[in-house]
């Protein structure tokens, strides 16, 4: 077994890898700017030069990880492959109806995208199963021929089968798979594999989805083979619901890969917060192109399975963040009304901010920092890459500045005022919102441009704590890299809960079980499981929606307890629970947790390394002020156990960059490692609400 283990996040703007040793704990990290041209040689050198300060080669990787956004990338872009769906007769406009709502009730002019599959590759077969899998009308073979043959001559790459209530018997969708194998030669999704639950439209868009990017996947994880090929034991790819993916699972599920890098930030705030002792905590990761927030409750990470991506229902559990398009590319401009925006489009890695000299020429949220002074000109990744700050001010200025009557430090202030509105909003969604107080709560900032606006927005919310890890720049590929592979499962079963045989319940897990079995079986995985989590959907009745609640025995007590479980959570989030009232349970999930020899702490990263207690720098810097002043510079590999800095200073390391106002504090904690920022609280609670016009 090999001693390294590696991560890889794949950004909207920078690549991410981070490796460990699992003997000494040592991590190695790097940040690459995300160039399509040649991204594969890239990926390959820099695990290469990762290795090599091991004294290793890659033949001594056991396990690298990927997060990936192609997925997600593909539906929100249509680079999908074209798609045929079989339904049953009288469904073929399933995708089209959907839910009859307006993406938005009081705009005029917004319009759902187009249907994933369009109506001519949508084909009906004869065939009818009722809701509790009893055969009405057996499956029509030659309705099935005839629609493979129209399929074919559409010259279709993929194609998903949704039949009604295939999920309570899959028999006829089983039987299409196998004749569209005998007449078609491509990737075929079914309902009751993907997503064997009830509602339609969910099923069929999730299943269609996964069709529709299976040719996505499969370029991908050949992309990546170059690494099998020089050595590396294992790939995985991570998953949307916070476990790791084999390369097989990957390509089966491709729909579970969505949320693949998110999911990983998260899983690295969970740990963080694990080891601080936190149950509670906001997570905040910002990136080159966006921003996801995710609110941690009860040290576990949080899951939704109601999620749209480019307007597409995904219905399968996915671990859940708000997302809002701003990040260190978010582009700003002037609207039509004169008003100063920030995003969501983004300048990325190609041609980026002025300030990377590599083409750029739209001002960016990036470009403002360093024009501000907040981003050394030799601050990111160690020197190694070119930053301009007098292109930057140019770009303020002569697009922003003049337009609006201001100076280029009031206009890039005014960027970094409205990126913080727009972050501020997507915590309020997902806190505020839903009856949660942040003003208690610590926020966890990481991504490469985390620490540089964390402060401003916790300022805003009445948030007392910043905590930052010591790699926030690659926290996310941290996460990534101590997560365990899983392979999940889920069914619906109607009954009430309180009237259930533990029996049949167990009957059914055992089914459940049994088929992630096969798939675990098919993938080559022989150790025995880290652990099988069980948990059901349960609702009052007469409700629609329903709670997830664990079920951790298979015995009287057990269901006892997850029923008291769902009374707690219901009256947590809606305020109320009804404990006279039937339970109803809806679905059954399962999970197979297998455990990797991941990091259970880590040690310092020794490339960076600077000598502890070296003396500060000094530079210019904007802060709110309209004048600069003369700040602190510290390199963050210099700080030391228990050292605390006052406000207003920076602080510097190679994968991002803090930025102290006067009367912020930032402790370095007893471990060396993370930091811990006391925030001012604001003199004006509407700061960062401000529009800039003209």
């Amino acid at each position: 077994m090999g001693r390294l283990h590696a991560a890889i996040d794949v950004g909207g703007t920078f690549i991410d890898v981070i490796m460990c040793d699992a003997e000494t704990h040592e991590l190695a990290v790097l940040k690459l700017p995300n160039e399509l041209a040649g991204r594969e040689q890239s990926l390959l050198k820099a695990i290469e030069q990762l290795t090599e300060q091991f004294g290793a080669n890659i033949g001594e990787i056991d396990t690298i990880v990927i997060g990936t956004t192609v997925v997600t990338n593909a539906l929100l872009q249509g680079t999908l492959a074209r798609t045929g769906l079989i339904t049953t007769q009288g469904f073929r406009d399933v995708l089209e109806i959907a839910r009859m709502e307006r993406p938005a009730p009081y705009d005029l002019q917004k319009r759902r995208p187009a249907p994933l599959v369009p109506r001519h590759l949508r084909l009906e077969v004869r065939e009818r199963v009722d809701a509790d899998g009893q055969v009405l009308c057996p499956l029509d073979v030659d309705s099935v021929v005839a629609a493979a043959t129209a399929l074919r001559d559409a010259d279709v790459q993929a194609v998903a089968v949704s039949l009604l209530f295939a999920f309570a018997n899959p028999t006829h969708e089983q039987t299409v798979r196998g004749i569209l194998a005998q007449e078609l030669a491509v990737p075929v999704s079914l309902s009751s594999e993907v997503l064997p639950v009830f509602r339609e439209y969910e099923r069929t868009s999730t299943t269609a989805i996964n069709a529709a990017t299976t040719l996505v996947i499969d370029r991908f994880i050949e992309s990546i083979k170059l690494l099998l090929d020089r050595g590396v034991r294992r790939v995985y790819i991570m998953g949307s619901e916070g476990g790791c993916l084999t390369l097989q699972e990957a390509r089966r599920y491709p729909v579970r890969c969505i949320m693949s890098g998110p999911a990983g930030g998260v899983i690295g705030g969970l740990r963080l917060a694990t080891r601080h002792g936190l149950r509670d905590a906001l997570t905040l990761d910002v990136g080159g192109t966006s921003t996801d927030v995710a609110l941690l409750q009860g040290g576990a990470l949080p899951y939704t399975d109601e999620r749209t991506v480019g307007g597409y229902a995904v219905a399968l559990p996915s671990v859940e963040v708000e997302t809002v398009g701003a990040g260190g590319g978010s582009v700003a401009y002037i609207d039509p009304t004169g008003l100063l925006r920030v995003g969501p489009l983004s300048a990325g890695a190609d041609p980026g901010p002025i300030c990377y000299l590599r083409g750029g020429t739209r001002p960016t949220v990036t470009d403002a920092h360093v024009a501000l002074g907040h981003i050394g000109a030799n601050a990111m990744l160690g020197g190694n890459f070119v930053i301009d700050r007098d292109a930057a001010t140019r770009g303020i200025e002569e697009q922003l500045g003049r337009p609006l009557g201001l100076t280029w430090a009031r206009a890039a202030q005014g960027i970094l005022e409205v990126v913080t509105a727009n972050i501020v909003r997507a915590v309020r969604a997902i806190s505020v919102e839903r009856g949660h107080d942040p003003r208690g709560l610590t926020l966890i900032a990481f991504g490469g441009a985390g620490p540089l606006h964390a402060l401003d927005v916790a300022r805003s919310l009445e948030v007392p704590r910043v905590l930052i890890p010591r790699y926030p720049g690659v926290w996310s590929a941290y996460g990534i890299l101590t997560s365990d592979i899983s392979y999940s499962g889920y069914l619906t079963w109607f009954r009430t809960w309180n009237e259930i045989d533990v029996s049949q319940l167990a009957a059914v897990f055992d089914r459940l079980v049994g088929g992630l079995g096969a798939r675990v079986a098919s993938d080559g995985l022989h150790a025995a499981p880290l652990r099988i989590d069980r948990a059901v959907d349960l609702r009052y009745r007469g409700q629609s929606h329903t709670l997830t609640v664990a079920v951790d025995e298979l015995s009287a007590p057990g269901v006892a307890r997850a029923a008291e479980a769902f009374h707690l959570e219901h009256e947590r989030r809606y305020g109320h629970s009804a404990r006279t009232d039937t339970i109803e349970v809806v679905n059954i999930r399962a999970t197979i947790v297998y455990g990797r020899p991941t990091p259970d702490h880590i040690a310092e990263a020794k490339q960076h390394a600077r000598p502890a207690g070296a003396a500060p720098q000094h530079r210019l810097v904007w802060l709110s002020d309209p004048e600069p002043a003369l700040c602190p510079v510290h390199q963050r590999d210099s700080l030391c156990s228990g050292q605390i800095l006052e406000g207003p200073a920076i602080v510097e390391q190679y994968d991002s960059t803090i930025v102290l106002s006067t009367g912020d504090t930032v402790e370095v904690m007893e471990d060396g490692l993370d930091l811990l920022v006391h925030v001012r609280p604001a003199r004006d609670n509407h700061q960062g609400t401000a529009t800039v016009s003209r």
